[in-house]
């Protein structure tokens, strides 16, 4: 085939070819290897990073399950106390040791 110049057009594997026989075979080894050594380092470091971020979200994770069950146990604990007046005075006694007018408190060492 030719070109419009009138040149005969050749292919991808002659022009690399004459590249090797002019002296360019160190020079596409030398791109090649830094090429690799390039995608190798960076390919590295990415997959480092992955696994870190990979383990940073099964942290959040973790803490966001405990975050979920606390809050379920503070909505439950509300809706007692707006509820449930045994509820309230039993932690008025307990967190806040009050007494009804007129009763004693008995203290029991163990």
């Amino acid at each position: 085939m030719r070109t419009a110049t009138g040149r005969l057009r050749r292919g991808w594997l002659a022009r690399l070819g004459d590249a090797f026989e002019a002296g360019g075979l160190l020079l596409w080894i030398l791109v090649c290897v830094v090429s690799l050594v390039f995608l190798l380092l960076t390919g590295i470091s990415a997959y480092r990073k992955n696994l870190e971020l990979d383990r940073r979200i099964g942290e959040l994770q973790e803490e966001i399950a405990r975050m979920e069950a606390a809050d379920a146990a503070l909505r439950r604990q509300k809706e007692a106390l707006a509820r449930d007046p045994v509820y309230v005075e039993r932690m008025l006694r307990k967190d806040l040791r009050m007494v009804r007018d007129g009763e004693q408190v008995v203290r029991q060492d163990d």
